[in-house]
């Protein structure tokens, strides 16, 4: 027999005991810290490209010479990818000591509960 989700997150998995926070759980929302690294790849994501071409290397019906040569690619800053900064929920059960990690995300709905809307529908 499976469990509703709500349930199992009820639950510590390891000691079995239910998580009432404040009471027997502490429930706290961490916001990832960024390295070095990450805050220059988001800075690069997120400002505008700029070109290192000279005006009048670039292509125009005026000069023909430019018109042959391909403007060179900026090769120095690859694109970087793109990520999204997603804060933690993190419960630790009081008895146990043991923590559950699960992303914070106050409008996401669980794909049990978006299931069993659409078979109501259907039903229907």
């Amino acid at each position: 027999m499976t469990r509703d989700p709500a349930v199992k997150r009820s639950m510590c998995k390891r000691c079995h005991s239910a998580l009432v926070p404040g009471a027997t759980c502490s429930v706290t929302v961490k916001y990832p810290k960024l390295s070095r690294r990450r805050r220059a790849q988001l800075a690069a994501a997120t400002s505008a490209p700029t070109s290192s071409v000279a005006p009048d290397a670039l292509p125009s019906p005026d000069n023909d010479a430019a018109m042959d040569v391909d403007p060179p690619t900026d090769t120095l800053h690859p694109p970087a990818p793109a990520f999204k900064v997603v804060p933690t929920t993190i419960t630790t059960c009081h008895a146990c000591g043991y923590e559950r990690r699960m992303v914070h995300d106050p409008g996401h709905t669980l794909f049990h509960d978006r299931a069993q809307a659409s078979l109501e529908e259907t039903m229907a």
